[in-house]
């Protein structure tokens, strides 16, 4: 998972803390000994900027491919820091809640079983503690007003960042060495990983909608995206469908293309291109898009075609995506196009069909993945203490790999 998503990730686990039940009351006791307790401000100012910092992080996932400037990932590693601040303070207000009913006869501030754990909690995270810029005396509200403030500053520099790196970017094409940028590298239709986990419903669901042969008669093209955060599997997803036997038996063309940030209608056709002619190249060392696109049109003619189109990220002209797809709209053969991205927009500007959203795998599958990639075994159930910590971990990432 790249610093953006990590960091959009980190902000989402603490937002989900600060809606869960018993915050306010949690808060409640981590503020019991405040000369002047305010903790629904607390909790409130602490929900309404982090809701605001997601809103930021996720304008730099969908709108910035990839992170490239000093500056921004500079930033968004401190943003990343301080929300990992945020939900420890988060971990020590609902402790303090968990320990206040199981004991409603003891004082917090004197439990010994309280300094205890606590002491322990302090050990494993000592150094995450330490941040939060005050002694153990430091009173909630200094914590939490320290914390909130840096945030402030955090999520300026990251959207002076994200300015600058757009910026960059346009520059960076209009003086035409954009053609070629490759922000994640090239994908191609194999799949990687030795097993794929948990997405056995969603992959038929999309070989279902795709092979339905009368349904696709005269229908000329059909446009499905998979949308979902960075590193959730989407190419993955898109991987298992393409190689499906049953989609090979029913599409006698099949295309695999590798978008990313450079839509280029030229490139893209004449992929297309070496991907579907036969026998001698017609369109070799032609550039005009009209010639190659009456090219793409004779070769497709009386074939199904599905073309995979992975990390798309162009959403604003449609235009240019139009203009692209015109030759596949000639024939009324069921043509069908699959597009990865992790772009609402994208989806908004390209689908005729309802799209995929991709999320998190369930616990028990992201479970299984987890052993395995840790332990080297999906079956592994030795050594309990290791499992346990494995298991907070796994929780930690929400389903995400």
């Amino acid at each position: 998972m790249d610093v953006v998503g990590a960091a959009s990730w980190l902000v989402q686990v603490v937002l989900e803390k600060l809606v869960s039940d018993g915050i306010d009351a949690a808060w409640a006791v981590a503020h019991s000994t405040d000369p002047d307790p305010d903790p629904g401000g607390d909790v409130h100012r602490l929900r309404s900027r982090l809701q605001s910092l997601h809103l930021v992080l996720s304008a730099a996932q969908e709108r910035v491919p990839r992170a490239r400037s000093e500056a921004l990932l500079g930033s968004l590693r401190r943003l990343h820091r301080l929300a990992c601040d945020a939900d420890n303070l988060l971990d020590e207000m609902l402790y303090h809640q968990i320990h206040r009913q199981l004991h409603p006869d003891e004082a917090s501030g004197t439990s010994s079983s309280l300094s205890a754990v606590q002491s322990v909690v302090s050990k494993i995270r000592g150094a995450k503690r330490a941040r939060l810029g005050g002694d153990e005396g430091a009173t909630a509200t200094v914590r939490i007003d320290g914390i909130l403030k840096r945030m402030c500053e955090a999520g300026d520099d990251v959207r002076e960042a994200i300015k600058m790196e757009r910026l960059d970017a346009a520059v960076v094409t209009c003086s035409g060495q954009g053609a070629g940028m490759d922000h994640r590298g090239w994908t191609t239709a194999y799949v990687t990983e030795p097993k794929i986990f948990g997405r056995d419903a969603v992959k038929e669901h999309i070989v279902q909608t795709i092979v339905s042969g009368e349904k696709a008669c005269g229908v000329s093209l059909s446009v499905l995206p998979i949308v979902g955060n960075g590193g959730v599997g989407k190419t993955t997803l898109a991987q298992l469908v393409y190689s499906d036997a049953r989609v090979q038996g029913c599409f006698s063309k099949r295309v695999w293309i590798s978008v990313s940030a450079d839509f280029d209608e030229v490139r893209l056709t004449r992929e297309m291109l070496d991907c579907v002619s036969t026998g001698v190249s017609k369109h070799e060392g032609i550039t005009n898009l009209n010639k190659l696109q009456e090219i793409l049109d004779e070769d497709l003619k009386s074939k199904r075609l599905l073309l995979v189109l992975d990390d798309m990220w162009e959403d604003s002209d449609k235009g240019r995506w139009d203009k692209l797809l015109a030759p596949l709209r000639c024939s009324m053969n069921g043509n069908v196009i699959l597009v990865t991205t992790r772009n609402h927009s994208v989806v908004k500007m390209i689908s005729t069909m309802d799209a995929v959203h991709l999320d998190g795998l369930k616990d028990e599958d992201f479970w299984l993945m987890f052993k395995s990639c840790a332990f080297g075994d999906e079956k592994y159930e030795g050594h309990p203490s290791l499992q346990v910590i494995g298991k907070r971990i796994a929780n930690k990432l929400k389903g995400y790999p």
